[in-house]
């Protein structure tokens, strides 16, 4: 199940290992089992990732650099959140409540990789 959580995370130079911690924390907020995978590209924010696999929470895979299709449903997802926040506009400096309407509403669509149900619906059955 692939279900989309928001949050507006401060990545900032220099704060790599904060910025681990707060997906970290993030990720801990849900039951247990739900997520077991993270896939991210290579970018500075997500270069300590490993920390995730020392404590066998995640499985974390690393696309390769311009291989986006390695990364299908984050690029799907990017592609959905742009309909509310165009290219150049920075999610963090919008107002708590925009974020989580799109969130609601992504995770409120109906996808054919989920057989047309919502990510929510998988969600509440796992």
């Amino acid at each position: 199940m692939r279900r989309k959580v928001s949050s507006k995370l401060k990545k900032e130079k220099g704060r790599t290992a904060q910025f681990v911690k707060e997906v970290e924390d993030i990720l801990e907020e849900m039951p247990r089992g739900v997520f077991r995978t993270i896939t991210s590209d290579n970018g500075l924010g997500f270069s300590r990732l490993y920390e995730f696999e020392e404590n066998d929470k995640f499985l974390v895979y690393y696309a390769h650099p311009y291989a986006s299709y390695e990364r299908g449903s984050n690029e799907i997802n990017n592609r959905l959140i742009r309909r509310h926040y165009k290219k150049g506009k920075y999610i963090k400096n919008q107002p708590e409540e925009k974020v989580k309407y799109v969130e609601d509403w992504m995770n409120n669509m109906p996808r054919r990789l989920f057989g047309y149900r919502t990510a929510n619906e998988l969600y509440k059955e796992e």
